[in-house]
């Protein structure tokens, strides 16, 4: 970076021309110091949604974000638009990852992004139109559905990634009272060493234990995942019940836990799920 900088300076004609350089560079800094620090924004609805990005790991969007900050300056996008933008980014990230769609193509987009924008009413509209684009690969609602139910979101997904979606369908459920997701944990209903009541549960499959465990309808959070452990469903669901978690709530009114439960909770929280994330303008982003 500094090589790059300084090669560029060096092609500069005069201090004027320097001097215009860094007051741009020194610009981008501060969009970038608000990038990475969300509490510097006065915007809540910014401040939040990048928070969440951040905590997903993507400092891939970096640079389509710094071109969006100068936007925001220049009056082209309002707090309003840029946070839009923010969540359409999530969605389309989320998206991906229960589609499986490899992250290595990611630094590339989004350094391309940008040129790509069409001309559209708005930015947003202009980047949901880029972002649509079939090569970009944006999974559509019945894809992301489907997938939602066999992606092992456990073991594929980082630990941030994976709380952070569990606390966005938490949310999702309205409760009025405010829930600390910071002590919470994962926590898997079916849990990862099966004892004999819950072998009987799955008609003694080990291949339905495999292929379940770590989808996402077998996945709740918990303050209690220690003491949990490996009690049979029963006793769960009275820890459950008991729980501020919405989620574990439900779980605890169902009379077992089985395939058919984990696969039906799994398509519950799938359609939640496309409302919290939007997919693409057409099919044509899958």
């Amino acid at each position: 970076m500094y090589q790059g900088w300084k090669a560029k300076l060096d092609k500069l004609p005069d201090t004027d021309a320097i001097s215009v350089a860094m007051s741009e560079l020194a610009t981008y800094s501060c969009y970038y110091a608000r990038i990475i620090n969300p509490n510097l924004e006065e915007s809540a609805n910014v401040s939040v949604r990048l928070r969440r990005l951040n905590r997903w790991g993507g400092t891939t969007i970096y640079p389509f974000l710094l071109n969006l900050y100068r936007d925001v300056d220049n009056g082209r996008i309002d707090s309003a638009g840029l946070a839009e933008i923010l969540s359409m980014i999530e969605s389309y990230l989320v998206r991906r990852l229960f589609a499986n769609v490899p992250t290595n193509a990611l630094n590339r987009i989004f350094i391309r992004l940008y040129r790509q924008l069409p001309e559209a009413a708005s930015m947003v509209d202009a980047t949901r139109e880029a972002l649509s684009a079939p090569g970009l690969r944006w999974p559509a609602d019945d894809e992301f559905k489907t997938n939602m139910l066999t992606y092992p979101l456990f073991l594929d997904s980082r630990p941030e990634q994976r709380k952070l979606i569990l606390e966005r369908l938490e949310e999702d459920f309205d409760d009025k009272e405010r829930v600390d997701f910071a002590p919470l944990e994962i926590e898997h209903i079916m849990p990862q060493t099966l004892t004999p009541e819950w072998r009987e549960l799955l008609d003694g499959s080990e291949e339905k234990h495999r292929r379940l465990m770590h989808t996402l309808g077998n996945l709740t959070l918990t303050g209690h995942n220690p003491e949990l452990s490996n009690f049979p469903f029963r006793r769960k669901q009275e820890l459950y019940e008991k729980s501020r978690i919405a989620m574990n709530k439900e779980v605890a009114e169902t009379s077992s836990w089985g395939e058919a439960e984990i696969l039906a909770r799994g398509q519950t929280l799938a359609q939640r799920a496309v409302r919290l994330w939007p997919g693409p303008t057409r099919d044509g982003g899958t």
